[in-house]
């Protein structure tokens, strides 16, 4: 749930990136937006050949890792053709990581649980949306755009790296 809370800023925040410090238009959001949606499709696709193949638990931390190293370089990439490339690696890594850990709940939860199990999670995660997109709002206007996604990068690359140190995450799919 935080680190849904954590990665929610980047639907508000940009359209205000890509106004206030790359100085595009629409058409340059189009752009990004275009490049993160291409990632998503690879990030998706390459999960789905990925199957069982590999222990989805430390790739889902490693994912999760990338997807805050990429918030992060969209920050500093001050001109279109990085950000692109960074949001491309976003929504790759965010399409694979998501992919991954969901199906591995999928697989864990037994049957008779699992649409109230799922029910819950997303009632936590997307319940969490609006109060995020809220204080991004509030964030960005108070403190930067860029400061905003700064923070909100570096600190899901930190709890990210905390799934290093936990056993039962490292160990699924061994």
């Amino acid at each position: 749930a935080l680190l849904s809370f954590l990665s929610t800023p980047i639907f508000i925040l940009l359209a205000l990136f890509a106004k206030d410090v790359l100085n595009v238009d629409a058409m340059g959001l189009g752009l990004i937006d275009t490049a993160w949606f291409a990632g998503g499709l690879l990030g998706a696709s390459l999960a789905g050949v990925m199957g069982k193949k590999y222990r989805r638990g430390i790739y889902v931390v490693y994912l999760f890792i990338a997807e805050g190293i990429a918030f992060i370089f969209i920050t500093v990439s001050g001109h279109m053709a990085a950000a692109m490339a960074a949001v491309f690696i976003y929504g790759l890594v965010a399409a694979m990581s998501a992919i991954l850990l969901r199906s591995h709940l999928q697989g864990i939860v037994r049957d008779e649980y699992r649409g109230r199990f799922f029910s819950f999670m997303y009632l936590i995660t997307d319940g969490l949306t609006p109060v995020a997109m809220g204080l991004t709002g509030f964030a960005a206007v108070t403190f930067g755009t860029v400061t905003v996604m700064m923070w909100s990068g570096v600190c899901f690359t930190i709890i990210a790296l905390s799934g290093f140190f936990i056993r039962e995450i490292r160990k699924i799919n061994d």
